[in-house]
């Protein structure tokens, strides 16, 4: 029995050291990253988030109009079955 808890307490050790350097590395490819991207001056993961956004306000109302296409054509079998979900 001890041998079997020794083996638990190994993977545990393993998961815990395998965690913590994959966070490490994580982190450090962050940072090189930020530092890489302010030294190029392009900022592109700024460019690239700003990018989606107005993407998303732009095509936000079209999407809207479409899925109160689609509701509007759901059979009514369906409409009494729905379910509410969570958003």
């Amino acid at each position: 029995m001890e041998t079997i808890k020794n083996i638990v307490y190994a993977g545990f050790g393993i998961a815990n050291e395998v965690k913590a350097k994959a966070e490490e590395k994580y982190n450090s490819l962050v940072e090189a990253g930020k530092k890489y991207d302010e030294q190029d001056g392009k900022h592109k993961v700024t460019d690239f988030f700003k990018t989606i956004e107005e993407t998303t306000d732009k095509y936000a109302p079209k999407l809207d109009e479409l899925k109160a296409k689609l509701e509007n054509l759901k059979p009514d079998f369906l409409k009494k079955n729905e379910v509410e979900v969570e958003k």
